[in-house]
């Protein structure tokens, strides 16, 4: 049993996690991304049920990499730091392909005693994620439905074995990553950093740490998480680790590496600050959503605004669930009674770029929908009403076009109960919206180019740093209207910080070298 008194402060805990909607616009509707600014905290929740990608444990075949170039390198959606390490080798497991590549460490030493340690792994097994106590056990890795049970203080447990700790069997994952302790268990905290021996190293040590974790939900969704700490974030202890993924729904949950190794990859770019002051640290291990052969990459010039973009839609007036489908997204479409106007559906278009877009509306058409709901594009200070049948059956299942605008962050589609029809009650509908940007150019009419550098942290409240590996860049930021807002100097390689009085949007970092142009998107959140 351990024991720890802690007087420390009480954490903040993301009982509610925001999405991180410029982010999430980037990536398939299998895989979204939180925040818990507070703290700050970083989730990632993905479905594997999407075929499309992958989950693959890496191993470096150089002895250590920054996040970002494994992240790179596989085209990762998302990417986590593995496990622990020491001198470029891995002291945790890696399987990939059911190969495994390093074992889980076999014996650690703490005094004049040697421990034999069943430590954390999280796998897929026939395409479900799993966490699990494990052991080597004559090349075969074992799992056990409970860990041996080391105690600091007393003698060490015999070494695992096929028949102890009781009730282990062969454990065959596809891909497996290891680290330690476990957090949860079959929805229940359990810290089991005394019997995985994490004693004496640092890592139960009761503090505040930057903190990296996986699990996986009661649904079978595997989350990802860090927690940024020491300079840069508040941290958490291991028991906070455990109650952060409580609150995100986890099922089973474990540590990885922590401290500076703790970094979160999206969508290419870096998305937390790691305790470094902002430097990644080489790692030769780490955990990506692989794209796969069926993968097909969301359209960055298209934009899909839907009614659970908390940040874009909001409504007036009595609006309920649909039982229809087929739906966008993860919220079922709205319904509201025809009347006289005063209820309303908006859709506002933050963070938008601005540009010549296609909007298209999806619906779920029935013989008791509006003949004539009425769409009100606000653009540039103008007015557009479009309306649409949508009692129609041929409007089932597919985006139906509305008209091309000219469109910019703050501009909004209002959708009214204004409308009339044939059925008693009338209702008009609402799910979701698409823009697709025809005027594909950058600021200065260049094509742009996959960005090879990194930007963080992000959303931010104005500060945030820009890390290149290349010299000779010209750095420069545009607000959403393309309208040069800073120029700053990034002809040296390595971290170029700023600290921008600049209010809440998206912007875009531009990096200019010998006619090359390198881009990356920052929202700055006030």
């Amino acid at each position: 049993m351990r024991f720890v008194l802690l007087l420390l402060p009480s954490l903040v805990l993301a009982q509610t996690w925001t999405p991180i909607d410029s982010l999430n616009r980037q990536l398939p509707a299998s895989i979204t991304v939180f925040e818990d600014a507070s703290i700050p905290a970083y989730l990632v929740r993905a479905n594997p049920a999407d075929t499309t990608w992958s989950v693959r444990a890496l191993l470096s075949a150089t002895g250590g990499d920054v996040l970002t170039g494994f992240a790179e390198s596989s085209n990762a959606l998302a990417a986590i730091n593995g496990g622990y390490f020491g001198g470029g080798s891995s002291f945790s497991l890696v399987a990939s392909e059911g190969v495994v590549l390093v074992p889980n460490i076999k014996a650690v030493t703490r005094g004049p005693d040697t421990y034999f340690p069943t430590r954390s792994a999280f796998g897929i097994v026939d395409g479900i994620g799993e966490v699990q106590w494990v052991y080597d056990v004559d090349g075969v890795t074992y799992a056990y439905p409970s860990p041996s049970p080391n105690r600091e203080g007393e003698a060490p447990q015999a070494q695992p074995d096929s028949l102890f700790p009781a009730g282990g069997v062969p454990w065959m994952p596809s891909e497996a990553i290891g680290g330690g302790p476990v957090l949860l268990r079959d929805g229940m905290k359990m810290v089991t950093d005394e019997a995985e021996v994490f004693f004496g190293s640092g890592i139960n040590a009761g503090g505040r740490e930057p903190r990296t974790g996986i699990g996986v939900t009661g649904a079978g969704e595997i989350l990802l998480m860090t927690v940024d700490g020491r300079s840069s974030g508040q941290g958490a202890t291991l028991d906070e680790l455990a109650d952060l993924f409580l609150s995100a729904g986890a099922f089973q949950a474990m540590n990885l590496d922590g401290g500076g190794s703790s970094t979160m990859v999206v969508g290419g770019g870096l998305l937390n600050r790691p305790a470094n002051g902002g430097r990644q640290r080489s790692i030769p291990t780490a955990l990506v959503l692989a794209p796969g052969d069926g993968f097909v990459p969301p359209d960055p010039n298209e934009f899909i605004f839907d009614t659970g973009d908390a940040c874009c839609y909001g409504e007036i007036g009595p609006w309920i669930e649909s039982a229809n489908t087929p739906f966008i997204g993860t919220t079922k479409a709205r319904l509201n009674e025809v009347g006289d106007g005063s209820d309303r559906a908006v859709f506002t278009f933050d963070g938008l770029p601005a540009g010549t877009y296609q909007l298209d509306a999806w619906w779920i058409p029935s013989s008791n929908r509006a003949l004539d709901t009425p769409y009100t594009v606000h653009h540039g200070g103008q007015e557009t009403t479009i309306r649409v049948d949508q009692s129609d059956a041929g409007t089932l299942g597919q985006w139906n076009p509305l008209g091309t605008f000219e469109l910019a962050a703050g501009d909004s589609v209002v959708v009214r109960d204004d409308a009339l029809g044939t059925a008693d009650p009338t209702f008009v509908c609402v799910d979701a919206l698409r823009l697709t940007r025809l005027n594909t150019t950058s600021a200065e009419g260049e094509t742009p180019r996959r960005p090879r550098f990194a930007v963080y942290p992000t959303p931010n409240a104005g500060r945030f740093t820009i890390e290149t590996t290349e010299p000779g860049w010209s750095g420069r930021l545009y607000d959403a209207l393309g309208r040069l807002v800073h120029h700053f100097d990034a002809a040296r390689p390595g971290l170029h910080p700023l600290d921008l009085d600049l209010p809440s949007g998206l912007y875009l970092v531009r990096l200019e070298h010998a006619g090359e142009v390198a881009q990356q998107t920052v929202v700055i959140r006030r």
